[in-house]
């Protein structure tokens, strides 16, 4: 069933949100829930935009936890990539709701160079490494484990306007978190 449109006016809502967190957290559930409540327009625009993006025995083996030896292949470079793609979809003049694991200080750094100037409203998505287990099973798109390992260090140092736990959330319960939050948020 559609949500009711959300009740934050534009002129309050960020240019662009963050949620970060493990793979499997539910991140993009989340994505998918904000865009369909907001009446103004976000472009959802996820890590994995980049990473499906691979020729696709590379995202095969990504997927499988094996090694990628392509030339030129380098996470980090795909990383570069998706904060280069934010920062251009931000100065378009569209608004954007990024899905990540930022996992290292220089993902981080890249991350604020690129929405820098924009006002960004950022959630922490955590989730039980047993759940984020059971679901990377359930998808198959990912190694089991991805997400145990990433819950240990993607929210080191990371400053959360909202953190929001999906292990046994609804997304309407989560939808209802953020909302409050943004009616209270300035940037």
């Amino acid at each position: 069933m559609p949500h009711s449109p959300s009740t934050v006016p534009t002129r309050d809502l960020p240019l662009a949100i963050l949620l970060n967190g493990p793979s499997s957290a539910g991140k993009s559930t989340l994505v998918g829930a904000l865009q369909n409540r907001f009446r103004t327009m976000f472009l959802g625009f996820g890590i994995d935009s980049i990473l499906y993006a691979l020729p696709p025995a590379d995202l095969a083996a990504m997927k499988a936890g094996r090694p990628i030896n392509r030339e030129g292949y380098t996470y980090d470079l795909l990383v570069e990539a998706h904060h280069a793609a934010i920062r251009a979809v931000l100065e378009s003049g569209c608004r954007v709701i990024v899905d990540t694991a930022l996992l290292r200080p220089a993902h981080r750094i890249g991350f604020d160079t690129a929405v820098k100037g924009f006002d960004t409203f950022r959630i922490g998505v955590t989730c039980n490494p047993d759940e984020l287990d059971r679901r990377e099973r359930e998808r198959g798109a990912r190694p089991i484990g991805s997400g145990r390992r990433e819950a240990g260090i993607v929210h080191d140092e990371m400053p959360y306007d909202l953190v929001v736990d999906t292990t046994d959330t609804l997304v309407d319960v989560l939808l209802d978190q953020v909302l409050d939050a943004l009616h209270r948020w300035r940037p």
